[in-house]
């Protein structure tokens, strides 16, 4: 119930327009964002929706602390992971997971950075 509960606060909050972004628009955005990085293009205001809604999940995962749901909790190594590492995180999941690309952005997101970055 909490994850979802979770789910639903990240996918407000980051719905623009009463439009929620889904997977498909998260990976072009974020395919935009390593263009960026890598200076081939200048995307940027697709490369800042996607560290925009990966700062958004990171901060409402590490705001709701013992509340979030073990599976959806991200915990980042001692090292600590750059905003680079977190877009390439996020846009290879969505890369190898194409039949998911039709739910909500912020959904996605924490899928992403969970799995890579699990909690013990």
């Amino acid at each position: 119930m909490k994850a979802w509960v979770i789910t639903i606060a990240l996918a407000g909050a980051l719905g623009s327009g009463g439009v929620m972004a889904d997977g498909t628009s998260l990976l072009m955005e974020c395919q935009a964002a390593i263009r960026v990085m890598d200076n081939l293009e200048h995307e940027g205001v697709k490369a800042g929706v996607c560290i925009g809604t990966i700062q958004t999940v990171e901060e409402m995962v590490a705001m709701l602390g013992k509340d979030v749901p073990k599976d959806m909790a991200i915990c980042l190594p001692p090292s600590g992971a750059n905003g680079a590492q977190a877009i390439r995180v996020v846009t290879k999941y969505l890369e190898n997971n194409p039949k998911q690309l039709h739910f909500p952005s912020a959904l996605l997101t924490s899928i992403a950075l969970s799995d890579a970055f699990p909690c013990k």
